[in-house]
């Protein structure tokens, strides 16, 4: 070499990286080793490079190691290999994200320029532990259960673990199903529990020598889920015929998080027979691409004004109800009114309209319709506000030259902005494009008011039988310019 590349060079032969063997599958040579150790003859090859910048790999004790931005996680491993004498197979390494103390395991394949390693930067090395797999699907040559040994680190996830056992059982057999890792669930413990993909292997406490069962789905079924305003979820879950519902739903839990018992499974979206937690699929006669629709237990708060409570409820505080989020809102006063004595129930199970239900959708309290479901407006945890109706008034509306009757339960203390909220219910007609008036029963010729929203039915005088009037912007523009 020469004089300028020794100067620069010769005091960090650790810089220097030599490697040996063909195709790119290279092994780093160690410095302490004799040229004996490795298969190299007269002739042969050897390939130097030289290392760009150094960082520092973590593990009992921190080793410096020279890298290029162009070489690869495995390529790295080999070199740690050489420095701590942990095999790559045993290795993990790992990026702490910046901005919280979360691992990003790194790719075998992918270079030091992808992850952004530079001068000074901290790998973590883990080292890796065997666990033992036991299939009940897939058999050995003599028939029995398949068992054997994967090696994984706690930083890695569910999913992680999940490929690695796929890799073994293509590798080891002919597998029945293919060999796409989603069709896999995981047990782990006494508990018969499905481990989740997106949790680590440390999450669960997994350590060395333990036991995982997996079992591989025969097909897969589609779980549809409504949500608030009527957004829909879909899920893909593999099942086998022979399993049972309940066993289903723990699957679910593993792609939802939503609690088994919280869960409620039905063939149709509405109306239809419920699923049983102990039949099994093929009872259903459920294959593959079914779709099963997903409902949720809802634990409702009803919260309400005080006197309200004590002349209907005679309890002073809250309750909660209990109601499937494929129930209507109608379902829901059904509910609430079971809760009364039966003489309430008598006055109000057969005028549910009496009953207004809001909920708090940014600080504006909006009004619950009848028809719609619970799962359209609210979610797993949630409270309502109970209001009940003291008279009714009817809103009358001309449409295309069809006068309409709204009757509408209403309280002496509730607003023109409440009311307003309670016609757009009854008429679809938003509470800013209405214009609401009430005939004075005082003035001459039967003068109207506008009725303001910040005002009671009281100050109006409005009480029962009392005659609303409702017009929209629309309208009232429309005879103007005419």
């Amino acid at each position: 070499m020469t004089e300028k590349f020794k100067t620069e060079y010769a005091s960090d032969l650790k810089r220097l990286t030599l490697k040996y063997g063909q195709n790119d599958d290279y092994d780093v040579l160690k410095d302490g080793k004799a040229i004996a150790n490795y298969p190299i003859k007269g002739g042969d090859s050897v390939h130097l490079t030289i290392g760009e910048f150094k960082i520092s790999v973590s593990y009992e004790k921190k080793k410096t190691i020279w890298v290029t931005n162009e070489e690869t996680v495995e390529i790295l491993k080999k070199k740690i290999k050489n420095e701590s004498g942990i095999n790559r197979s045993m290795q993990t390494l790992g990026l702490k994200k910046p901005d919280n103390d979360t691992v990003i395991v790194l790719d075998d394949s992918l270079t030091m320029k992808y992850y952004k390693i530079e001068e000074g930067t901290e790998v973590l090395l883990y080292k890796n532990f065997k666990i033992t797999v036991v299939t009940a699907d897939e058999k050995s040559d003599n028939g029995d259960n398949q068992q054997f040994a994967v090696y994984v680190n706690g930083k890695e996830k569910v999913e992680d673990l999940k490929k690695k056992i796929m890799e073994t059982l293509v590798k080891n057999t002919k597998t029945e199903y293919g060999s796409d890792p989603g069709r896999m669930t995981l047990q782990y413990g006494e508990r018969d529990e499905f481990i989740n993909d997106r949790k680590t292997i440390d999450d669960y406490q997994i350590k060395e020598d333990d036991t995982v069962r997996v079992s591989i789905g025969e097909f897969g079924v589609v779980i549809m889920q409504y949500g608030k305003n009527n957004e829909v979820k879909r899920y893909k879950v593999w099942v086998k015929r022979e399993e049972t519902v309940s066993i289903l739903k723990k699957k679910i839990k593993n792609v939802s998080g939503i609690e088994s018992d919280h869960q409620i499974l039905n063939r149709n979206a509405r109306n239809g027979a419920l699923l049983k937690d102990q039949k099994k699929l093929k009872r259903y006669r459920i294959k593959s691409e079914t779709t099963i629709y997903l409902s949720i237990i809802y634990a409702i708060t009803v919260t309400a004004d005080e006197q309200i409570f004590n002349k209907w409820l005679h309890i002073s505080n809250t309750i909660t109800v209990t109601v499937n989020g494929m129930d209507t809102v109608e379902d829901l006063k059904e509910n609430i009114i079971d809760t009364m004595t039966e003489k309430n129930k008598t006055m109000l199970e057969n005028d549910l309209e009496r009953l207004t239900l809001q909920y708090d959708e940014d600080k504006d309290y909006a009004i619950l319709n009848d028809a719609q479901t619970i799962s359209y407006y609210l979610g797993q945890s949630c409270h309502v506000r109970l209001s009940i109706g003291e008279f009714k008034i009817v809103v009358r509306y001309e449409k295309n030259n069809v006068v309409i009757n709204y009757p509408i339960w209403v309280k002496r203390d509730e607003t023109v902005a409440i009311l307003k909220k309670k016609i757009k219910i009854e008429s679809e007609i938003e509470p800013d494009d209405q214009i609401v008036k009430v005939v004075d029963p005082n003035g001459d010729g039967g003068a109207v008011t506008v009725l303001e929203d910040d005002k009671t039915m009281t100050n109006y005088g409005i009480g029962e039988d009392s005659t609303i009037l409702l017009f929209t912007e629309f309208e009232i523009v429309f005879r103007n310019v005419l």
